[in-house]
C-alpha cells in the first residue's frame, strides 16, 4: 500500500495544478485575442475571403462574399464549390484550385461569375494559394476575391463613349479637326483626309499650314474670338489643299475643356461649298444666256441646258464620294491592388500586409512603427485625418479616396475603408483600414469625361442635324441643336415625337421604308427626304446614318443635310428645261414655215442673180479694157520723170492697187476686206508690200502707235489673235 502523501507535498502539487492553471488561462485570452482579429480582420476587409478544405468544400465564407453573391455563410459552408457553383468548372477554376493544392499560389483572370439562386452575376478577379496548418501540412486552399464591376462597368463606359465618339467622327461627311491648345494637331476624320489630301500621319503634333495668305486676316480674327470663349458658326472662308487647290468652305469651331474647365483644345468642322459655290456661279451665268439668247439661239440653249444637268450630276456624285470610315481601338485600365494596415491613432503603423509592402516596395519592418501621414499629399491630409476622426462607436466605418505619394514620387490614387477598434470599456485601441488601388478607374473616369466631352463638343456643335432614334419603335432618343433648328421645335417637344411625327403624311410609306432599310443596315444614305416643320413647310434632306450600340440598346443615329436649295434649283432647272423643248418646237413651227417662203423667194431670186452675173460679167470687161487703154500708158511716161523716194513710193503702190483691182483676184480680196474699215484696209496692202509699221506711219501721216493698234485689230477680224502666223505672210498667201 502507498504511502499517504505528505502535508507538504500536497501543497506543491496544488501550486503546480494552480500553475499551469494560470498559463493555460493566459493561452486560451491570448488565443482568444487572435481569433477576434483574424474574424475582425476577415469581417472588415473589401474583399472575399475563401477557405476550401482538400475536397474543395467551403470551410470560410466571409461578409463580403455574403453580400457579393446574396448567399449567407451558413447555406455554403460545409459544401462543394462545383455542386454549388457548377460554372467554376467552365471559368477554368477548377484547375486553379488543383494547382493551389499544389502549392503554387495562382492568380486568375478576370472571371464573370452568375449566382443561379439569387440571379447576382458581376467581375472578379482572385489569387488562390495553399492552406498550410501548424504543422506544415497543405490542407486546403485559400482565395482572396476581388470585385471588379465597377471598373469593367466604367471600361464599357468608356468603350461605348469612344465608339460614338468614333462614329461621329468618321461617320460625319465633313472634314474634321481636333486641335491641341497650341494649335497642333490631334486629330482628323477620313473626310478631312479625302477633302485636302492630308493623312492623320501626316498632320499628328503637327500645325496644318492650309490657310491662304490672303485669308489670314480674317481667320486670326476668327480664332481671338473662339480664344474669348465665343463659338464660331457658318464662317465662310477658303483653305488650300495638299496639293494647292484653294477650296472655298464653311467653318464652325469651339473650344473643349478639361475637368478643372481649363481649355485643352479646340474642334474644327469645316464644310467644302466649293462646289455649290461653282454651281451657283454656273446657274446665274447660265440664266443670263438663256435669257438673252433664246430668240436668236435657240440650238444654243439646249447645249447649256445639258452641260447644267451634268454638272448637278457630278454634283451629286462627288458629295456621294465623301463616305468612308475607319476603325481605332483603345485599351484602358489595369488591374487594382489592395492593401491591409492597422494603425495607432496617433498614425503609427503596427501591421501591414504583403501587398501593402509591394504597392510602396518597402519591407515589413520599414513600415511598423512609422507613420503612413508622409506617404499622402500634404494638401489632402487634413481631409484624411477629419475623415478618420469622424468615426466612433455608432459610426465605426467610413471610406475616402485620396491621392498616394510612393517613396518613388509616383503619385496613385487610393480607395481606403477605416474601421476603428475598441476595447470592452469603449476607449479607442487602433483603426484597422484596407486599401484599394484606384488610380486606373480614376484615370477612366478622366478619359470617360474628355471623351463624353468630346462627343458632347460635336453633337451640339455640329452644323448638320443630329437625331439618335430607336430602331424598333422609331422614336427619338437624342437631338441635338442643329436639327432643332432646322425644324423649328425644342429639344424636348422632338424627343416626345418620332418619324411619323416629322414627314409629310403622303411621303410616309416611303419614309419609313427607308428608315427600315437603314435600320437593317441594308443602305446608309437616302437622299432628297421630305421633313415637315413645325410651321408646316416642307424642306428636304439628304440622310446619312449608322448602327450603333448604346449602353445594352441597339440605337440608329442619323445625320441631316439641308438639301431644300439643291432641291429648288434642281425643279427650276427642269422647269426651264421644259420650257426650253416647248419653245424650241414653236421655233422650229416658225422656222418650217419661213423655209417653205424662203423657197419660193430663193426661186425669184436666182433668177435676178443670174441677171445680175451677166451685167457684172460686162461691167468688169469693160472696166478692164478702160484701165489697160487709158491709164496704164501714163504710169509709164510717170516713171520716167524725176521723182524723189516718196513720189516713187506712192507711184509704186497707185499701180500696184490699180492692178489689184484689174486682177483676176480682186472679188476674193474684197470679199475678206469686208469687216475691214479703209484705213485697215490700206494698212493691210502696206503690210504685204514689206513696209514696216514707222514707214507706213510716215506714208499715212500716222503715229507708230496707231498703226500698231490696227495691226493688233487686222490680225482679230482675220482670226490670227493668240498665233504665231506672220501677218504679210498670210496676206501674201491669201490675197
Amino acid at each position: 500500500m502507498a504511502a499517504k502523501p505528505t502535508y507538504e507535498e500536497l501543497e506543491l502539487r496544488i501550486e503546480e495544478i494552480e500553475r499551469k492553471a494560470f498559463e493555460r488561462k493566459l493561452s486560451e485570452e491570448a488565443l482568444q485575442a487572435s481569433a477576434g482579429f483574424i474574424d475582425t480582420l476577415v469581417s472588415s476587409v473589401s474583399n472575399g475571403v475563401i477557405v476550401y478544405d482538400d475536397k474543395f468544400r467551403y470551410k470560410l465564407w466571409n461578409k463580403f462574399m455574403e453580400n457579393l453573391t446574396g448567399m449567407r455563410a451558413e447555406n455554403v459552408l460545409g459544401k462543394s464549390a462545383f455542386d454549388l457553383f457548377p460554372h467554376l468548372r467552365e471559368e477554368g477554376i477548377d484547375k486553379l484550385l488543383e494547382r493551389a493544392l499544389g502549392g503554387e499560389t495562382v492568380p486568375s483572370d478576370d472571371t464573370l461569375y452568375h449566382v443561379p439562386d439569387t440571379g447576382k452575376f458581376g467581375w472578379v478577379t482572385g489569387l488562390y494559394s495553399p492552406h498550410v496548418d501548424l504543422s506544415g501540412n497543405i490542407v486546403g486552399v485559400v482565395a482572396m476575391i476581388h470585385d471588379i464591376s465597377d471598373r469593367k462597368r466604367a471600361e464599357d463606359m468608356l468603350r461605348e463613349s469612344e465608339e460614338r465618339h468614333r462614329l461621329l467622327l468618321e461617320v460625319s461627311p465633313d472634314p474634321i479637326v481636333l486641335y491641341g491648345i497650341e494649335g497642333k494637331t490631334i486629330y482628323v476624320n477620313p473626310a478631312f483626309e479625302q477633302t485636302f489630301g492630308w493623312s492623320l500621319d501626316e498632320l499628328r503634333n503637327n500645325r496644318i499650314d492650309f490657310v491662304p495668305e490672303e485669308n489670314w486676316p480674317e481667320t486670326k480674327e476668327a480664332i481671338n474670338r473662339m480664344l474669348q470663349g465665343l463659338k464660331i458658326q457658318l464662317f465662310e472662308t477658303r483653305r488650300l489643299t495638299k496639293d494647292g487647290k484653294i477650296l472655298d468652305i464653311q467653318l464652325s469651331s469651339a473650344l473643349f475643356f478639361d475637368r478643372d474647365e481649363k481649355p485643352t483644345g479646340n474642334i474644327v468642322i469645316l464644310r467644302d461649298i466649293t462646289v455649290q459655290k461653282q454651281a451657283e456661279r454656273t446657274l446665274r451665268k447660265a440664266h443670263d444666256k438663256l435669257e438673252q439668247r433664246v430668240e436668236e439661239r435657240t440650238a444654243e440653249l439646249v447645249l447649256i441646258n445639258e452641260n447644267l444637268q451634268q454638272e448637278i450630276v457630278d454634283r451629286q456624285h462627288a458629295e456621294e464620294e465623301l463616305r468612308e470610315s475607319e476603325k481605332r481601338y483603345r485599351a484602358v485600365v489595369e488591374s487594382q491592388t489592395e492593401m491591409i494596415c492597422r494603425f495607432l491613432p496617433d498614425g503609427t503603423l503596427t501591421f501591414v500586409n504583403n501587398a501593402y509592402c509591394r504597392f510602396f516596395n518597402m519591407k515589413h519592418k520599414e513600415l511598423i512603427g512609422n507613420k503612413f501621414m508622409p506617404f499622402i499629399p500634404e494638401i489632402h491630409r487634413k481631409k484624411v485625418l477629419d475623415s478618420i476622426s469622424s468615426l466612433s462607436q455608432d459610426a465605426s466605418i467610413v471610406t475616402h479616396e485620396h491621392p498616394v505619394l510612393a517613396p518613388d514620387k509616383k503619385l496613385s490614387w487610393h480607395r481606403w475603408t477605416n474601421r476603428a477598434i475598441f476595447d470592452d470599456h469603449n476607449n479607442l485601441l487602433e483603426y484597422q483600414a484596407v486599401g484599394l488601388d484606384i488610380t486606373e478607374r480614376k484615370q477612366a473616369e478622366r478619359a470617360l469625361r474628355e471623351s463624353e466631352e468630346r462627343f458632347r463638343m460635336i453633337f451640339k456643335n455640329s452644323s448638320d442635324g443630329i437625331i439618335v432614334a430607336d430602331p424598333e419603335t422609331m422614336k427619338f432618343l437624342y437631338v441635338n441643336p442643329a436639327i432643332c433648328k432646322m425644324l423649328g421645335y425644342t429639344k424636348e417637344e422632338l424627343t416626345q415625337m418620332g418619324v411619323v411625327d416629322i414627314h409629310p403624311k403622303k411621303s410616309l410609306e416611303y419614309v419609313v421604308s427607308e428608315f427600315e432599310a437603314q435600320a437593317r443596315g441594308e443602305k446608309s444614305l437616302a437622299m432628297n427626304i421630305p421633313f415637315l416643320k413645325k410651321n408646316e413647310t416642307i424642306i428636304y434632306m439628304d440622310t446619312n446614318s449608322s448602327i450603333v450600340r448604346m449602353g445594352e440598346k441597339i440605337s440608329i443615329i442619323g445625320v441631316f443635310r439641308d438639301v431644300t436649295d439643291r432641291k429648288l434649283a434642281e425643279e427650276a432647272l427642269q422647269k426651264a428645261h421644259d420650257e426650253l423643248e416647248s419653245r424650241v418646237a414653236e421655233r422650229t413651227r416658225e422656222l418650217k414655215i419661213q423655209k417653205s417662203n424662203l423657197e419660193e423667194a430663193n426661186i425669184a431670186l436666182q433668177v435676178l442673180l443670174d441677171k445680175r452675173q451677166e451685167d457684172k460679167k460686162e461691167i468688169e470687161d469693160s472696166a478692164l479694157t478702160n484701165v489697160k487703154e487709158l491709164v496704164a500708158p501714163y504710169f509709164e511716161k510717170i516713171k520716167k520723170t524725176k521723182l524723189d523716194n516718196q513720189q516713187k513710193t506712192f507711184l509704186s503702190i497707185m499701180e500696184s492697187n490699180l492692178n489689184e483691182i484689174i486682177s483676176p483676184f480682186t472679188r476674193k480680196m474684197s470679199h475678206r476686206y469686208l469687216n475691214l474699215t479703209p484705213t485697215e484696209i490700206q494698212v493691210a496692202n502696206l503690210i504685204r508690200y514689206g513696209s514696216d509699221s514707222k514707214e507706213i506711219a510716215d506714208l499715212m501721216g500716222l503715229s507708230p502707235r496707231t498703226i500698231y493698234n490696227h495691226r493688233i485689230s487686222i490680225r482679230k477680224k482675220l482670226g490670227l489673235e493668240n498665233k504665231k502666223t506672220n501677218l504679210r505672210s498670210y496676206l501674201l498667201s491669201t490675197y
